[in-house]
C-alpha cells in the first residue's frame, strides 16, 4: 500500500456525499465515456457494483468503480482514476488490485469463481493526435505492467451518455489458473458486459445492445 494512503469500499451514502470522488471522476473521463453519477450510485445500491476510494488525509485522491459479472464470472472494472498529484506512487496499481480482489470476493459470495478482471481502454492504435496517442500508449503500458492483455475482438462502448458509441478495446487479466478469453469466450464476455451491466444498470435498451453485439469483427 502506498504510504499515506488507505483504500476502502464506499457505501452508497458515503459515495453520494464525497465531493472529491465526483470531482475526480468528472475531470478524469471524457464526457462520452462518463455515465451519470446516479448510475454508479444505483449499481452500488443494488449490489453488483462497488466503488473504492483511495484516501489521503480523508480526501479522495483515487477511485475505482467495478461491477461483477456472473456469466462468465468476472470483474468488470468500469472506471479507474488517480489525482494527477498522486500518480507514479502506485495508487493506481493498489486500486486495480483491490478492485480485482473485491470482485472475486463478491463472486465467491454468489458461489462463483472469478475468471479474471476485464476493462475498457481507448484504442491505442486509433487515428488520433500525437499527444493523445502518447496518452493512450501510456495507459496501455500501465495496464500491461499489471498483467493485462488486449483482447482481439473489436468492441464498442455503448452510449453511456445517451447517444455516443465509443470505439474501444477490451483488456483482461486472468485469475490464477485461468486463460485469456478468445473467440466465442470473448463474445460471451462482451454480452455479459452489455446486458448484465449496461442494460441492467444503465438501462440502455436491449435492442441497442443486441445490435452492437452483432457488429462483425
Amino acid at each position: 500500500m502506498p504510504s499515506g494512503i488507505t483504500i476502502e469500499a464506499a457505501t452508497p451514502a458515503e459515495l453520494r456525499d464525497d465531493a472529491g470522488f465526483w470531482q475526480l471522476y468528472a475531470t478524469s473521463f471524457a464526457g462520452a465515456e462518463r455515465e451519470p453519477a446516479e448510475v454508479i450510485l444505483r449499481s452500488v445500491e443494488q449490489g453488483p457494483g462497488f466503488a473504492l476510494r483511495a484516501l489521503a488525509a480523508d480526501r479522495t485522491v483515487g477511485l475505482a468503480a467495478g461491477h461483477v459479472l456472473e456469466e462468465p464470472a468476472a470483474t468488470f472494472l468500469v472506471y479507474l482514476a488517480v489525482d494527477p498529484l498522486w500518480r507514479s506512487r502506485h495508487v493506481g496499481r493498489a486500486l486495480f488490485d483491490e478492485a480485482d480482489r473485491s470482485g472475486a470476493a463478491r463472486l465467491i459470495e454468489r458461489a462463483r469463481v472469478s475468471s479474471g478482471i476485464v476493462w475498457e481502454i481507448d484504442d491505442p492504435s486509433a487515428d488520433v493526435s500525437p499527444s493523445e496517442r502518447n496518452v493512450r500508449q501510456g495507459r496501455l503500458r500501465f495496464f500491461e505492467k499489471l498483467g493485462g492483455r488486449m483482447l482481439e475482438t473489436p468492441y464498442l462502448q455503448p452510449p453511456v451518455d445517451g447517444h455516443t458509441l465509443v470505439p474501444m478495446r477490451l483488456m483482461f487479466r486472468p485469475a490464477l489458473g485461468q486463460e485469456l478469453p478468445a473467440g466465442a469466450a470473448t463474445e460471451k464476455l462482451i454480452r455479459a458486459i452489455y446486458f448484465e451491466k449496461y442494460h441492467a444498470i444503465n438501462k440502455i435498451p436491449s435492442s441497442t445492445l443486441e445490435r452492437l453485439a452483432r457488429i462483425p469483427p
